[in-house]
């Protein structure tokens, strides 16, 4: 099936126009206009849906205990982890290929987003680590081969 969303920002004869295109290139797939806005077309996208997904039975019984793992262990991905060294007396290197996505989609000579990122930072650990090592506000930051200097307490 196929939801045009946001039909609240057009007039309604562009919305149809678009749902009727739409019904001639894919044929038998249902095409529903919607607005979460209005709340337009959702009780109709909710009956498609419920038509087209099957259910799995609910289970009779309740599993045994020795189908229960004991205890699990939840660990970040490869991909998401990240490193603090120090490699200075005021100077700190972190390094992760999610932390060096995360600075890349910063201006790090705006202000504004500096905040934002150390407050991002803060969120996923990494002032906690650095803080650990010894960093303090004012020391300077190397991530991704970029320099800066974080003050988390402005």
């Amino acid at each position: 099936m196929l939801a045009l969303s946001k039909a609240d920002l057009v007039e309604q004869s562009v919305a149809e126009g678009a749902r009727t295109e739409w019904v001639r290139r894919l044929a038998d797939v249902p095409v529903i206009v919607t607005s979460s806005v209005t709340g337009a077309g959702l009780d109709e996208l909710a009956s498609e849906l419920t038509r087209e997904v099957e259910l799995e039975p609910t289970p009779t019984a309740a599993p045994s205990h020795g189908d229960l793992a004991e205890h699990r262990v939840f660990r970040p991905a490869a991909g998401r982890a990240y490193s603090v060294e120090r490699i200075g007396e005021r100077s700190f290197r972190v390094s992760g290929a999610g932390v060096e996505r995360l600075v890349a989609r910063y201006d790090l000579d705006n202000d504004e987003a500096l905040a934002h990122l150390e407050r991002r930072l803060r969120g996923i650990g990494v002032m906690r680590a650095l803080e650990t090592e010894g960093f303090e506000p004012g020391d300077d930051v190397e991530i991704a081969g970029v320099e800066f200097e974080l003050d988390p307490d402005v």
